[in-house]
């Protein structure tokens, strides 16, 4: 029989040993749960671009005291042009390889922000750890390789040309410099240094200096539902965060059997997704209100049948990849974090002076004209995380 042990002064959980460590070791100086996430997202950012980086967005629930949530989720450039793309010939966003699928990442100002609010110890001690891993090397993980080739083969991706198996050392001296820039300048030093000169060079009219100059991270107020004799949260839109809670709460109304392990379990619970979920296409843009109203959680109740699936038409779904991690330090303090490049490498597009990929969120708007996350300057997009 296990025993479950309890860590006394706080604990870091993500998909890396390298990142978790990072964010530990901040703890273990005096650092918040901030500091720590921030740690570890920076060492993630190095060593997972398949799932995260730079390139990407972030966005952040903490716990102190009270719940608050960070939006740091990019918009489409002040050049977006809808119509230029459906006079091209496409019905929806490019996937991958077009630029006009990169909004601003978000990523940097999210840390920022974080580090502004709650964090105790210098922004180059927490990036310190990233930095090394950059310039010094690590080995690329296993689930680097399926991306990796493809990768090194695009304008800019030659860090991963030496990725041929798992533990294959990886050194990426670009990301290294931007890094080292936000330690020293601040979010400035990225948006406005090497990195945002390359991203306007890059967009060739996509973006103007103003648009990297307008941080992208805010801290707004929380979605909360109560069920299941709890209050749960989550991220408010531009972020589909509405629909773990509405899913929440239309099972908090059924009648579930008393055991997980009976069939109808399962099915009740699938059901209550879907129910939440299959108009998410329509109904998702940065200024959704009230997509938790009460009346509407128990209408789309009533679409269940506890015997069989509903005929519900759902958004399809693309391969994609992210990364989630979570801190909390002896005060009591938690951050949940998920930061990601959408799909996995992202648009497989790179800034060419430093070789961060960028990422692809900008598949989330639409080309409907009059649709309300119709593409356009200064939007941001739904978001999956």
């Amino acid at each position: 029989m296990h025993t479950t042990r309890y860590a006394p002064s706080g604990m870091v959980c993500s998909v890396d040993h390298l990142a978790s460590g990072a964010g530990l070791a901040m703890l273990e100086r005096g650092g918040s749960a901030a500091d720590a996430a921030i740690a570890a997202n920076a060492v993630l950012s190095v060593v997972a671009p398949h799932m995260c980086g730079l390139g990407g967005d972030l966005f952040a629930l903490v716990h102190d005291g009270e719940v608050t949530a960070l939006n740091a989720s990019g918009r489409a450039g002040s050049g977006a042009d809808p119509a230029r793309l459906r006079a091209e010939g496409h019905t929806r966003m490019p996937h991958q390889h077009d630029i006009r699928s990169v909004p601003v990442p978000g990523c940097v100002d999210g840390w920022a922000a974080l580090h502004a609010r709650h964090g105790r110890l210098p922004l180059a001690e927490l990036l310190a750890p990233a930095v090394r891993l950059a310039r010094d090397g690590f080995p690329a993980s296993p689930l680097m390789l399926t991306g990796a080739a493809n990768a090194a083969r695009r304008p800019g991706g030659g860090d991963f040309a030496s990725v041929r198996a798992a533990g294959d050392r990886v050194t990426r001296p670009g990301v290294a410099r931007a890094l080292e820039a936000v330690a020293e300048g601040g979010r400035d030093g990225f948006y406005l240094g090497e990195f945002g000169q390359g991203l306007l060079e890059l967009g060739a009219g996509e973006y103007t200096e103003a648009d990297l100059r307008a941080p992208a991270a805010d801290w707004v107020e929380p979605l909360k539902v109560r069920a299941f004799g709890h209050d749960v949260w989550s991220m408010p839109p531009n972020s589909q965060g509405y629909l773990l809670l509405m899913a929440l709460a239309i099972a908090d109304g059924l009648e579930l059997p008393p055991s997980p392990r009976h069939a109808a379990w399962a099915h009740l619970l699938a059901e209550a997704a879907r129910a939440a979920g299959h108009d998410r296409l329509d109904v998702l843009h940065e200024d959704a209100k009230d997509l938790l109203d009460p009346a509407e959680i128990a209408r789309r109740r009533t679409l269940i049948d506890p015997l069989s699936r509903v005929r519900l038409r759902g958004p399809a779904q693309r391969d994609g990849d992210t990364t989630y991690l979570c801190a909390v330090d002896g005060d009591g303090m938690g951050v949940s974090l998920i930061q990601s490049n959408a799909s996995g490498f992202g648009s497989m597009v790179f800034e060419p002076r430093t070789g961060i990929n960028l990422h692809n969120r900008g598949i989330g708007f639409s080309l409907q004209p009059g649709h309300p996350a119709e593409y356009g300057p200064r939007k941001r997009p739904p978001h999956t995380l």
